[in-house]
C-alpha cells in the first residue's frame, strides 16, 4: 500500500504497510531536533483476531509521549 501520513503525539511522519508473511506496517517519526534520524515502529497484524489486536495496538500508541 502507499504510505500515508500520520500524527503521533502532535508529531507528523509516516507509515506503510506491506504484505509478506504477514501483513506488516512500519511507522517512521522523525527524532525531535534531529533531522536524519527516526522512531521506527512495527507492527504484525495477523490471524483471527487481527482486529482485537489493531484496537489494542492503537490504545497503546494513543498513550505514547515523546520527550526530549
Amino acid at each position: 500500500q502507499p504510505q500515508t501520513a500520520i500524527r503521533l503525539d502532535g508529531m507528523l511522519g509516516f507509515q506503510h504497510t506491506c504484505r509478506g508473511l504477514g501483513e506488516y506496517t512500519t511507522m517512521l517519526l522523525p527524532f525531535p531536533k534531529e533531522d536524519s534520524k527516526y522512531f521506527e515502529i512495527r507492527t504484525l497484524n495477523e490471524g483471527p483476531n487481527k482486529l482485537q489486536y489493531q484496537n489494542i495496538v492503537n490504545q497503546i500508541l494513543s498513550t505514547f509521549r515523546f520527550l526530549d
